[in-house]
């Protein structure tokens, strides 16, 4: 919502402010954040990792609204397409644990991630969500959500977010991590 914009925009400034060697691509990139649900919180607090949370995962892309939180329930939203391992319905794959880089979380490469579209529309969002979610009201299901489109500012950035039915859509490269401070 518009605060969550007030508060990025806030955190950019003061960043500059802070770190003035900073360029302004690098500053666009603190504005940005996959919104972690309440049930994958509460995972990573009392039951384990975000790897073992996100097992048997998978990435839907959504038209409409973008929801207030991961939380929320979806409503007209549309589903346009499922991403998963190969295209079949099987949970992504991540990379190993890489200690040159052990905050993030990313797609295994020799894996290929993707789904056919079910419905034509423009991608506003994705959530990475269990196969079994409904798209409820509900602070117990494991969400991650994020804005999709082909410009910079998203948190997930596809060539052609105007998905065409029965085209098959890839995810190539998936990164995510966790910062150390905000």
């Amino acid at each position: 919502g518009r605060g969550r914009v007030s508060i990025a925009n806030n955190i950019r400034k003061r960043r500059a402010s802070y770190y003035p060697s900073r360029t302004n691509q690098d500053k666009r990139y603190l504005k940005m954040a996959f919104k972690f649900s309440t049930g994958l919180r509460k995972h990573q607090v009392f039951d384990g990792s975000v790897v073992s949370a996100l097992s048997d995962c998978v990435i839907r892309f959504y038209s409409g609204a973008v929801p207030s939180s991961p939380d929320a329930a979806l409503s007209s939203n549309t589903l346009l397409c499922e991403i998963s391992d190969d295209g079949l319905g099987v949970g992504l794959s991540f990379s190993a644990y890489n200690a040159a880089n052990p905050a993030t979380l990313t797609k295994d490469l020799s894996t290929q991630w993707q789904g056919d579209v079910l419905a034509s529309g423009v991608v506003t969002f994705f959530r990475l969500c269990k196969k079994t979610d409904t798209g409820s009201n509900s602070t117990s299901d494991i969400r991650i959500q994020g804005t999709v489109s082909g410009n910079p500012n998203a948190d997930l950035i596809i060539t052609e977010p105007n998905l065409v039915v029965a085209a098959i859509q890839r995810i190539e490269y998936f990164a995510m991590t966790l910062v150390a401070f905000v």
